[in-house]
Formats: C-alpha cells, sequence, structure tokens
C-alpha cells in the first residue's frame, strides 16, 4: 500500500519452513524488496507452500531468494509431493517482479508447483520461472521422480499465457533421456506497460547472429568454461498490456544466470535497484567484456 510517495508493507505474516525478509534496496521510494527464505536448506516431501502477494496501485515488489529452491526427496517411494502455490493480486500501476534462483529438484523428489498471477490491465510484471538438473556436485541429471509446474497469467480476468510442465519418465525412457544435455532452462515473462523498455531491449538480443544460439562464457574459481544457452522470444497479447515471454535453457546454471544478469541490467536502473536481479551470481568484469564484444 501507499503512504504518501511511499510504499510500505500493509500486511506480512510467514510460518515455517517459510520466512519473509523485506530489504530496503532501491532508492525509488514506491518499491520494496522481499527475500522468501526457505528454514532447513530446503523443502521436503510433504512441505505444503502457499505464498500469497497482493500489490496496490503504483507499488512495486521484487521478490527474490537467497539461492535455489532445494527440493529433498522422501524416505520411502510413496512419500507425498513437495506442493507449493504462489498466487498474486497486481493492480492498476503496480508492479510485480518475481527474480528467485532456480527451483532445484534433488534425485528422486517430487515436486508440484501451481502459479497464478492476476494482473489489472495498467499492472506490470516480471516473472522468472526456471529449473535446474539437481546436484551436479553429486553428479545427478534430471533424476527427480516428477516435476510437475502449471503457470497462468490473467489480465483483467482473462487468460492471456499458460504454461504446463510435467516432468517424469514414461516407456522407460528417463527425464535426463528426454531434456538432453540441458542443465537449466526457464522462461521471462514481461507484462505490461512498464516492461516496454525491457522488451525494446530483448530486441537487440534478436537482431545478433547468436540468438538461436546465444553463446556466453562463465567465470569460476579462475577458469573459463564455454557454456551454450538457447533463446526464442515470443510475443504475448492481451489488450493495452501485451508482453513478451522469453524461453531458455542452457548446459549449465552459470550460463542461465550470466544471462540473466546481462538481461536485467537495463532492467535495474529503472527503478534505481541497488544492484540488478542476478549480478551477484556472475563475475561482472566477464559481463563488461561481453558488453564490448557485442
Amino acid at each position: 500500500m501507499r503512504v504518501g510517495d511511499s510504499a510500505c508493507l500493509e500486511t506480512l505474516y510467514s510460518s515455517y519452513p517459510i520466512k519473509l525478509l523485506p530489504i530496503a534496496a532501491s532508492d525509488d521510494p514506491r518499491c520494496t524488496q522481499l527475500y522468501v527464505i526457505g528454514h532447513g536448506g530446503g523443502l521436503v516431501s510433504g512441505d505444503a507452500i502457499n505464498l500469497h502477494f497482493t500489490l496496490e496501485n503504483d507499488s512495486i515488489l521484487v521478490l527474490k531468494t537467497q539461492g535455489s529452491t532445494k527440493v529433498y526427496r522422501g524416505n520411502a517411494r510413496h512419500d507425498p509431493a513437495t506442493r507449493q502455490e504462489i498466487i498474486a493480486k497486481v493492480y492498476d500501476d503496480a508492479f510485480l517482479v518475481s527474480v528467485p534462483d532456480p527451483v532445484t529438484c534433488f534425485k528422486d523428489s517430487k515436486l508440484i508447483q501451481n502459479q497464478v498471477y492476476r494482473l489489472s490491465e495498467q499492472a506490470s510484471c516480471i516473472i522468472v520461472d526456471s529449473f535446474t538438473s539437481g546436484r551436479s556436485s553429486n553428479g545427478e541429471v534430471w533424476e527427480a521422480s516428477h516435476i510437475i509446474n502449471n503457470l497462468q497469467l490473467f489480465i483483467n480476468d482473462k487468460l492471456v499465457f499458460m504454461e504446463n510442465l510435467d516432468l517424469q519418465p514414461t516407456n522407460g525412457v528417463t527425464i535426463s533421456e528426454k531434456i538432453g544435455n540441458c542443465r537449466v532452462f526457464g522462461i521471462v515473462l514481461l507484462v505490461g506497460p512498464q516492461t516496454l523498455r525491457f522488451r525494446d531491449g530483448l530486441q537487440s538480443i534478436k537482431e545478433r547472429p547468436s540468438f538461436k544460439l546465444h553463446k556466453l562464457q562463465s567465470q569460476k574459481n579462475g577458469e573459463d568454461k564455454n557454456a551454450g544457452m538457447l533463446v526464442s522470444i515470443s510475443d504475448i497479447t492481451g489488450g493495452k498490456s501485451s508482453g513478451a515471454v522469453l524461453r531458455f535453457s542452457g548446459d549449465s546454471v552459470e550460463s542461465a544466470y550470466c544471462f540473466l544478469a546481462e538481461l536485467f541490467e537495463i532492467f535495474a536502473t529503472d527503478i534505481k535497484l541497488a544492484q540488478p536481479p542476478y549480478m551477484d551470481r556472475v563475475n561482472t568484469d566477464f559481463l563488461a567484456r561481453r558488453r564490448e564484444e557485442w
């Protein structure tokens, strides 16, 4: 809600295993940044997380996580799935920016996630929704038992975007065999008038010769690693609040972080964030060199 020229949290409530932590990280008085923190390092079988957000007129909420959302396996084959529900209402001139780290489903884990975003006609949102293949240090490559992710976006109660993901082994074919060399994939939804500048920036990516196979390098522990990114962009139509969806996949989590950090450099200046989303996950000197090359 608004108090004078500033936005504030009218109601903030959370309970175990989730904690919500507000952080002042913007010079824009309309903006509140909120971290979603999981106790115990992740979610386990039977956890049921319900996150509900309402943004009143002319406010900005930036949602982040401390790290990837880890989903652990149950102790028995028939243990219940981990469930997470995210529901948000965004009113006119409000702006929801959801930029969490990827969800990481460990071996034999089961996740059912449902997301519903309801926007007024002049509302805006940026939603990042991504998954990684598991604990690479343990050699896990898409060894979860079942991953279900349903995402719906409404504008004035009209469904304008829907994404249904159902990953599970079928007919002897594992999830890893279905996905191939991909180690991370996701989408970036950009909807509403406050995303116009961001969407204009996507045009420059379309014009690059490397658009279909967007090559990036990531630097970790002093060693350069070549990493390939596949990127596609398509439009979303829904009245005045049109938008776009960017889909990406990569052969390393580092490459995805680097790609997202580059995208959000443009956006961060619009709402005066102290640091662009995902920038703390990559080497900034490397990004500077990439901009010079482009």
